[in-house]
């Protein structure tokens, strides 16, 4: 955990990216906790998982991923869309072309 808690200090430099890293862990970190609540009932010993220890793992998630994407981490999603199309603006998409694989 202590890599996540470096990671999300270093995004409080940025506002943006920081809000969205965020929401995302807490979107991420229902699917975790439930699935630690259903190993816990299975198990039958140990303490209720917590809601925090899940975020956690998200984080730590999150933070190896941001470490191997580098600057890559801190790109919009949508300028992927829009370097693709600047790269070849002619290329056919399955969205607008129902003979896109041909």
């Amino acid at each position: 955990m202590e890599s996540s808690k470096r990671a999300l200090a270093l995004l409080d430099r940025d506002p943006e990216m920081s809000r969205r890293v965020r929401r995302w862990i807490d979107s991420e970190a229902l699917p975790v906790h439930a699935k630690r609540v259903r190993e816990w009932v299975e198990s039958n010993e140990g303490a209720f998982p917590d809601f925090e220890d899940a975020r956690g793992i998200v984080a730590d998630e999150l933070a190896v991923l941001c470490e191997a994407l580098g600057y890559l981490a801190r790109i919009d999603p949508g300028e992927y869309q829009r370097a693709l199309n600047c790269v070849n603006p002619g290329r056919p998409s399955r969205d607008t072309d129902p003979d896109w694989y041909s």
